[in-house]
This record gives C-alpha cells, structure tokens and sequence, in this order.
C-alpha cells in the first residue's frame, strides 16, 4: 500500500497520466484486499493527484484510459472523477 502512495505521488508530480491512473486502479485492489469496501470519502492525496494530471492533461484523456483499462466499473476511481467533475481544477465548486 505504501508503495502504490508513492507511485501515484511521483506518478502526479510528473504529471503521468496513465501512472496515475493505474496507480489509483491499483490503489482500490489493495484497499479491497485489506478488507476496506467502502471509503467514507477519497483521501486529498488521491484527489490531488488526480487533479494535478487532470489540469495538465484533460479530463477526455482520464476517461479514455479508463476506457482503455475497462475501468469503468472501478469504484475509487468512478467516485474520484465524479467529485472532479463537480469541481472545477481551481479548486472552487462549480454550480450544479
């Protein structure tokens, strides 16, 4: 669990898209496998991270690999760009 931290950590700060992405997939496969099925909300880490390949690359770009890792199902990563959808990369909240 620590080294998928990390990755996504070196992953964002290099603005890896793909690492990323697969690193927040590998993220949920672990936390499944230690028994946590449910998150009461995504860590700022994760969120952060992800925000910071989003505002480099674009949302299309996230959903294509989700797309192309059939991830779609993945609930960590749906949860995650759900909230980033709502948020705009600034950090402010968008109007729903």
């Amino acid at each position: 669990m620590q080294g998928w931290t990390r990755l996504l950590n070196r992953y964002s700060q290099n603005q890896n898209v793909a690492g990323c992405t697969a690193g927040i997939i590998e993220l949920d496969h672990q936390l499944k496998m230690i028994g946590c099925t449910k998150l009461e909300r995504i860590p700022s880490w994760i969120q952060n991270a992800m925000a910071s390949v989003i505002s480099a690359h674009g949302m299309e770009t996230v959903l294509e690999l989700i797309n192309k890792y059939e991830a779609k199902e993945n609930e960590l990563l749906s949860q995650l760009v759900n909230h980033l959808v709502k948020l705009q990369i600034d950090g402010t909240q968008t109007k729903d």
